[in-house]
Parts: C-alpha cells; structure tokens; sequence
C-alpha cells in the first residue's frame, strides 16, 4: 500500500484505531496528489510513532525536586498531565503529552517563551514544528482543548497559553473556574482525538513551509465549510503558488 508508513503498519497490526489510522493515509493520500509525497508521509510517521509510544509515557521525568521553588505547581501541574494521560490514552499520541509537561515543567512555567527559541530543551528531542503543531491543533479541537485546560485550572488554578507567535506560558485565573471535561463519552472522546490528528497534520505540513501569515488570514472563510482535509490541499496550492 503506498499510503502508509512503517509505524503506521505497525499500529494496523495491533489492533490500533481505524479511523486515527484512516485520517493518517488520508494525509498521506492528499500530500501524495499535490506532489508533497515524501513530506506527508515523513509527517505521518512522526505521529504514528507518538502513538506508538503513548502508552509508555509517564509524568516522572519531568517531576521537579523538592528544593525547587514551584514544587507544588510544578507538582500539581504533572498531575493534571497524569489525569489527561488516563483519560485519552492512546487516543492523542506522546508527543501531545510529552509538551503538555515540559511546558509547565520549566525552570519558570509562568514566563512565556517561544517553542522555536527553546527546541534544545523539548523531550525526546522533539522537533518544535511538532510540538507547536499540536497546541495549535489543540486550540481548534475544542472539547479537546477545553478538558485540557479544566484539567489544568483544577489542579492549579492556571490554564496553558499559547499564542500564533508560537509564545507558551501558563497564567493564574481567578474567581473562575469551568469544568468543561469530557468525562466517560466515547463517542465524543472519539471524535475530538480524530479532530485533533487531523489538525495537528495540517498544522505541522503548515510549519514547514512557514507558511505566512497573510495566508492563514485568507483561509478563514473557506475553513468553516472545508473538512480538514480538503484544507491541507489548499494549504498545498496556497503555499505553492506563494513560493512561485
């Protein structure tokens, strides 16, 4: 089968999910048709193997010492991590994990700081195309990112921030509090974790080709009545006849 990688193979031969697999290939399929082959599937392999490794993922790495001035943010922010972690599974892949708790886990998680500016710092030696790809696509699976950040705000009384400049930093609320988590609903988990592999997909095709800004402005219209899908391919063309 052209449309597949090996991770991808692997996960269809355990049993994975048909339809995070379907929205892989579909990728895949749409980068193969506007001549960007090789990137989907270089893309989709590294997401594949997120999902691979989320089982073995654990919040102990980044578990701060106990001289450490944010102990008990730091704590209670890993925390809310483990309880997301429970919740999805495999449904989201390490990756999303993996940057959730770095991003509260730094030496000052209130300070915003520019995921570009501190790649050498990431897990696993991450990219930063993929780890700002998903909590950009994060912001836009909104159930999804609405438990996430509930989860958050209820450990420590902060919610997560990141804005298109690619600034992350975590920030106190006060006098309100939202619990918007999903709670037992397959059905909805199902939908927003699919949601969330087809935006993280787009966004990361989206990061390397820099795609400017002016561009992403233009595509707001036709995103209310696209499918993500249909959106990667505009972002082909767009981009395309941007660089021509």
């Amino acid at each position: 089968m052209a449309h597949t990688t090996d991770s991808i193979n692997r996960l269809e031969a355990e049993g994975f999910y048909p339809d995070l697999i379907a929205s892989m290939r579909g990728f895949m399929e749409h980068m193969h048709s506007t001549g960007q082959c090789a990137l989907g599937k270089q893309i989709a392999e590294q997401f594949a193997a997120g999902f691979l490794a989320a089982p073995n993922f654990s919040t102990d790495p980044f578990r701060p010492d106990a001289t450490d001035p944010l102990f008990k943010l730091k704590s209670n922010y890993l925390d809310a991590i483990q309880e997301i972690f429970e919740r999805f599974r495999d449904r989201l892949p390490r990756q999303l994990y993996a940057t959730l708790a770095f991003l509260g886990t730094r030496d000052d998680p209130t300070i915003e700081e520019r995921i570009p500016e501190i790649e050498h710092l990431l897990p696993d030696g991450m990219n930063w195309k993929i780890a700002d790809s998903i909590l950009h696509a994060l912001g836009v699976s909104f159930r999804l990112h609405f438990d996430v950040q509930s989860t958050i705000n209820k450990r420590t009384g902060f919610i997560l921030g990141h804005g298109c400049a690619c600034g992350c930093a975590i920030a106190e609320m006060s006098r309100c509090v939202v619990d918007a988590r999903m709670g037992d609903k397959p059905a909805v988990v199902e939908e927003e974790t699919q949601a969330f592999l087809r935006h993280a997909l787009s966004q990361c095709f989206l990061l390397h080709f820099g795609l400017p800004q002016g561009i992403g402005e233009s595509l707001k219209i036709q995103r209310r009545n696209q499918t993500s899908d249909q959106i990667v391919k505009t972002l082909v063309l767009k981009t395309a006849h941007h660089e021509a």
